[in-house]
């Protein structure tokens, strides 16, 4: 990692390590910290000259970022951004085929279905934030 990078990546950090109360802010800053290992995570990849990977990854990171600024401007939002989190988890349970795992996981899936089923009648294949792609952040 260059200079420049190392100095992103630390000040991405200690911006992501604040300690907070309030809730929404405690919100912004977990994408931050995201967005700190997806950077970490490219230049790491790019280091070992594997740049196709750096540069799926920054799709990710822009992503990422996106949330967090979205969510950071419209605090009203947060409700939708912890709920659209819960039903990402629901959604992971139920696509497990380790039969093991699946086994395992089969009474928290069915303990979880009302919860899911409301959560994805809400956002189905939808973003958190309900913008469109040519939304103004301004």
């Amino acid at each position: 990692m260059n200079e420049t990078s190392a100095q992103i990546f630390d000040l991405s950090k200690r911006i992501s390590q604040q300690e907070t109360t309030d809730p929404h802010l405690s919100a912004v800053l977990a994408p931050v910290a995201f967005v700190n290992e997806i950077f970490s995570g490219i230049g790491t990849v790019c280091d070992i000259g594997n740049g196709l990977a750096g540069e799926t990854l920054l799709r990710t990171l822009f992503e990422a970022i996106t949330s967090a600024v979205i969510l950071a401007k419209h605090p009203d939002k947060h409700r939708d951004f912890i709920a659209h989190g819960r039903m990402t988890e629901l959604r992971m349970l139920r696509v497990i085929e380790v039969p093991a795992l699946k086994t395992r996981l089969e009474s928290r899936i069915k303990a979880t279905e009302a919860e899911f089923q409301d959560l994805w009648e809400k956002f189905n294949e939808n973003r958190w934030h309900g913008l469109s792609p040519s939304f103004d952040v301004s």
